[in-house]
């Protein structure tokens, strides 16, 4: 992702807004300001802004074909997302380093004559992060003085920035618990990252009809349920944070402050690093500078349709590379985020579930080293989450939840720290349909063997990922009845394998022998359910070699005599 300036168009700003408002009166400190404190506030915005010329006089000359490129247009600045390999951060130039120095010994200084100056305090958080001294940044914004809020913003910024992702979730909520009604509004407002009827719906609604809209969002655009905290949401807020520092002050890119550069800075963060331009050969325009967010960047807020309908939610919903997303983030725990393999099935435990899950993560090795872990997590609504996590963990195998009976998201979540990697998949689970007398669970698809499995951990312990199986060998199903009588019952069941896609003459020729390939398997017999601890267990291996590659529909069905039924329907995939 980049970004860069084209043109100076006039600058307009909503400087009568809360936010900027109260980030002028936070910035000035706790206390009214002496004339010794504004003399010291006009000594650090002078050293502010001869490092910003300093730096801009003396950055690396850059290469990229810029030119011409503008996938989102705000204001005077195009930004670019590009799917090409990120390019290789550019070291600062000796020049910088030393000038940064200099600024942040001046800053500190200023901050010994103006302790409670929440201005100095956060440009001192901002260039010790801007210079990689995380632990600095992080004890600086801890001994703030001024405002409660501002400075408790500062330590969610400095925290999040040091991936202290739990502590900046407390700090920001801290700070959100402070701030005055008019400015928590503005920053709990998330219409510049919605778009589409989200958006409409949105702004038609106001500071405290949007909290429950608001806790939505962060729930289902959370990056990954099994880390201790919403670092998207931290990620939104330091953001807001660095907005507010960034207002009125020399900028890197040499722009005046404008309402452009706060919505860039809220959608899709900061640049991390700057390049200028090189102009193509012979041009006389001026070399532009290039600001560098990080790299790669994903996707993960959640669009309309999956905010009003979240658990009829398939894995294909949580598109996290939308090329044309209206806004991006960049986990620094993991520059990949792929997709997982998985197979996972419900089974009912009185008034609880149990959840299976087979993942195999083989295929990305990036993943395979000896500091994975992997987790199934489940979560019902905002702030309820159940996981359970292995580390470290094997790149194949099955985690099992034991969760309330109730509509689920849940998902299969992979980290590798060493390598930055990660892999995760979600999808709504549902209690199975209890409304008749029976019931049945998920089918699980196993390896079948010599020997069927007797129970759900013996099925479990040979579950196969993902919704695919080889021809060529046999398919294992497990699936549990419910409801039968304790003293037992007759019924009849039926399994049916049919291909999907195939016209009904095709199905009907192959049913009466006259040609065509294989295209459904159909068994039907009659046996006695006697439950154990509620349930009937049942497991089968079925010759699937005859059927021709394809997607598949997998219908089981169970009858009573005294009418009683019910079915459970999956789709399998079979490859060659």
């Amino acid at each position: 992702m980049s970004r860069i300036s084209r043109g100076m168009a006039r600058v307009t700003t909503t400087a009568a807004t809360a936010l900027l408002a109260a980030a002028h009166a936070a910035m000035a400190g706790a206390q009214a300001p002496t004339i010794d404190s504004v003399r010291v506030q006009r000594v650090a915005r002078a050293a502010q802004r001869d490092f910003e010329l300093r730096r801009r006089a003396n950055l690396p000359l850059s290469f990229d074909d810029a030119y011409g490129r503008c996938d989102t247009r705000i204001g005077r600045f195009c930004y670019w997302h590009d799917d090409a390999p990120a390019p290789r951060r550019v070291d600062e130039p000796r020049v910088i380093v030393q000038a940064r120095q200099q600024l942040l010994r001046t800053l500190r200084q200023a901050a010994t004559q103006s302790p409670h100056d929440g201005w100095i305090t956060g440009q001192r958080v901002r260039y010790l992060d801007d210079a990689g001294l995380a632990d600095s940044a992080v004890a600086t914004a801890r001994a703030c003085t001024g405002l409660a809020w501002w400075c408790d913003a500062l330590v969610g910024f400095a925290l999040h920035q040091a991936s202290q992702y739990a502590g900046a979730d407390s700090a920001f909520t801290r700070a959100l618990g402070e701030m005055p009604d008019d400015v928590r509004c503005d920053w709990s407002d998330l219409s510049a990252l919605l778009d589409g009827p989200l958006a409409d719906r949105y702004a038609h609604g106001d500071c405290d009809a949007r909290q429950a809209l608001d806790a939505r969002v962060w729930w289902l655009a959370r990056p990954f349920y099994s880390l201790p905290a919403n670092d998207l949401r931290t990620e939104h807020f330091a953001r807001l944070v660095m907005a507010t520092v960034s207002q009125d002050v020399a900028s890197p890119q040499g722009v005046p402050w404008g309402d452009d550069i706060r919505e860039l800075v809220i959608r899709y963060g900061w640049p991390r690093w700057f390049t200028r331009q090189q102009p193509p050969a012979g041009s006389l325009a001026e070399r532009p500078i290039l600001g560098h967010d990080p790299e790669p960047s994903f996707t993960f807020l959640p669009d309309a349709r999956l905010v009003d309908s979240a658990f009829t939610a398939t894995p294909g919903d949580w598109w996290l590379l939308d090329p044309a997303a209206r806004t991006r983030y960049a986990p620094r725990y993991a520059t990949a985020v792929h997709d997982v393999p998985v197979q996972v099935a419900r089974f009912v435990r009185g008034d609880s579930l149990r959840i299976v899950a087979a993942y195999d993560l083989s295929a990305d090795s990036a993943l395979a080293h000896d500091d994975l872990r992997v987790a199934l997590v489940a979560t019902p609504a905002p702030d309820s989450v159940f996981d359970t996590v292995v580390s470290p963990a094997s790149v194949t195998g099955v985690l099992q939840l034991t969760v309330p009976r109730d509509s689920l998201i849940v998902g299969v979540e992979a980290l590798a720290s060493r390598e930055r990697a990660g892999a995760r998949v979600r999808l709504a689970l549902v209690p199975p349909d209890t409304a008749g007398r029976l019931a049945l669970s998920d089918v699980l698809w196993y390896a079948a063997g010599e020997e069927p499995p007797r129970t759900l951990d013996d099925a479990a312990a040979l579950a196969t990922a993902g919704d695919h199986v080889a021809r060529g060998r046999p398919l294992g199903l497990y699936w549990e009845v419910y409801g039968s009588r304790e003293s037992g019952e007759p019924a009849d069941l039926s399994l049916t394998i049919e291909r999907t896609g195939t016209s009904w003459w095709s199905r009907m020729r192959q049913r009466i022998g006259l040609g065509g390939g294989d295209t459904r398997v159909a068994l039907r017999w009659h046996e006695l359910l006697l439950p154990h601890e509620g349930r009937v267990e049942r497991a089968l291996g079925v010759d699937i070699s005859r059927l021709d590659a394809g997607v598949y529909r997998v219908r089981l069905e169970v009858a009573a005599e005294d009418g009683a039924a019910a079915h459970a329907v999956r789709q399998l995939r079979i490859e060659e």
